[in-house]
């Protein structure tokens, strides 16, 4: 039994805009914790959609997608307390920054670009299994 150990389910939507008044989205991984190695990009993806500036980890995805225009990642505990500074000091840089990663999100991880990929795939498997 779980209840109390956490929010209460919700759905998708509700989710989403329980990130509207996020001022800087935390997304710590710790590689060598069992549990992180098998965290999904869910909560960035929140705080992308969301346009929530974004602080990860230099670890399981985030280093392939955010760039220093879209995000900050780092493992140091005293970078992301500069950046935490930085972002709430200055709002515009905070919007520039989650601007520049919603517009990542949406160039390449958007349904359009998913669906190409895996359309792609699918007709490479098509043309592999014809040629065998």
């Amino acid at each position: 039994d779980v209840r109390g150990l956490g929010p209460p389910a919700m759905a998708y939507p509700a989710y989403l805009a329980s990130f509207d008044d996020v001022a800087i989205g935390l997304a710590p991984l710790c590689e060598a914790a069992p549990f992180a190695r098998g965290k999904s990009f869910g909560k960035v993806l929140a705080y992308l959609d969301r346009k929530v500036p974004v602080l990860g980890s230099a670890a399981g995805e985030h280093p392939a997608f955010f760039t220093p225009a879209t995000g900050v990642i780092s493992n140091d505990e005293a970078d992301w307390v500069r950046a935490c500074g930085r972002l709430l000091a200055d709002p515009a840089r905070r919007q520039r920054q989650a601007d520049a990663a919603f517009e990542a999100f949406r160039q390449h991880l958007g349904v359009s670009v998913a669906g190409q990929k895996l359309a792609d795939i699918l007709a490479s498997q098509a043309r592999m299994r014809r040629v065998s």
